[in-house]
This record gives C-alpha cells, structure tokens and sequence, in this order.
C-alpha cells in the first residue's frame, strides 16, 4: 500500500490545507489576489498620512515609531508628495525625545468587520514606556540619526517638479522592518512656500501564521 501525504509548507512543517489554499473570509474564494491586498481583508492592514501646506526651505515633516517584538513583522513602504521640491528619508535605529510630538491616529484599511488594530509603539501617550496606543508620532523634536543603524532608501528626491509623487510597485518599495526597532520618515522641503505630505502603508504579519 501507498505511504500517507502530509502537506507541509515551505519548511517542511505539517500544514492543512486551508495555510496551503488560503480562502477568503469575505469572499469564499481561494486567495488569488497579492499577499498585501490579502492583509487588508484579514485586518492586518494600516495607513497613516501627515501634511503641511504651508512649508519653508528646510522644514521637515517627520513620522516617528517603534515596531513591535517578533515574530510579528512590519511590511511597509512610504511615499511622499511635494509642490516645490524636496527630499525623503527612512532612519532605522533613530532616537527622539520622549513625550515630545503629536499623537497621529493609524487608521484600519478594512473599514467593514470590527475592531482592527495596530501593534505599533509611541512613546508619549504612556511617556516614558512604548506603548500600543494606535497612533504614531508626528514632528518629534530632538531627532537624533547619528547612532541610526542605517538610511533605508539612501534619500528619495524631488528636484522642483510640482506635483512630485514618490514611490513604486510593492515589491520594489517595501521593506520589511526590524523588530523592537525605533524608526523615523523625514520629508525635508527644498525650497520656500512649499506643501508636503508623507503617506505610510503597512501590513503586520506573524511569521508563521
């Protein structure tokens, strides 16, 4: 007689077969659309956006948090926007002063089924401890990215094209960030009587799950 058929996943642990053929809760079919539209059905997806239209040379708009503890992982990518010109940044490893900027809600991209939350961390609702508050952090003062680990994206420009949008297919713009890490996203404006925005998209997923 034939042996049994286990179904494993990619390492080679035992599965069913709903991890190997995901159904969509909402739709009934088989999950056939990318994996990050997929998140926003199962409630994993956020959004936050921060804007300032009235800008001077060198003013910033900056988005600051911390991520969670693994195995939950953050997939996320940025974009920015500007009327005159400017220049956008991702610090990894960045400090800040404690209870210092604005509280900026995060919004659920599933807006129809509950509840849906973000595990970030902010540190000034609950200064001085991180906390899950689902918000973030907008226009911290004492921006330190001296002993940052790292500049992500090298520096994201827009030399004085109006209407400048920056940002990419999925695959080539996300990242997938560190854990229990502090990070923040710099739009510097490069040149006078400018606007800007900063738009942040993420999903958070368990590896493993």
């Amino acid at each position: 007689m034939p042996g049994k058929v286990f179904l494993v996943d990619h390492r080679g642990r035992p599965v069913g077969v709903d991890k190997l053929f995901p159904i969509d809760e909402h739709t009934g079919g088989l999950v056939t659309v990318e994996h990050s539209h997929h998140e926003i059905h199962e409630q994993h997806a956020f959004t936050t956006l921060f804007t300032d239209t009235s800008m001077a040379d060198t003013e910033t708009i900056i988005l600051a948090f911390k991520t969670m503890s693994a195995p939950k992982f953050v997939h996320f990518e940025a974009s920015f926007s500007t009327l005159v010109g400017g220049h956008f940044q991702i610090w990894e490893g960045a400090t800040w002063t404690t209870n210092t900027g604005t509280a900026t809600a995060i919004t659920c991209r599933n807006r129809a089924h509950g509840v849906c939350n973000s595990d970030l961390l902010e540190d000034k609702t609950a200064t001085p401890v991180f906390t899950v508050t689902h918000n973030i952090l907008a226009n911290v003062t004492g921006l330190g990215t001296g002993s940052a680990t790292g500049l992500l994206n090298g520096g994201d420009y827009a030399f004085g094209v109006k209407g400048k949008v920056a940002g990419g297919e999925r695959g080539l713009a996300e990242y997938v960030l560190k854990p229990n890490t502090q990070y923040a996203v710099v739009f510097t404006a490069d040149g006078s009587l400018n606007k800007g925005q900063v738009v942040l998209d993420w999903y958070e997923h368990t590896e493993g799950g």
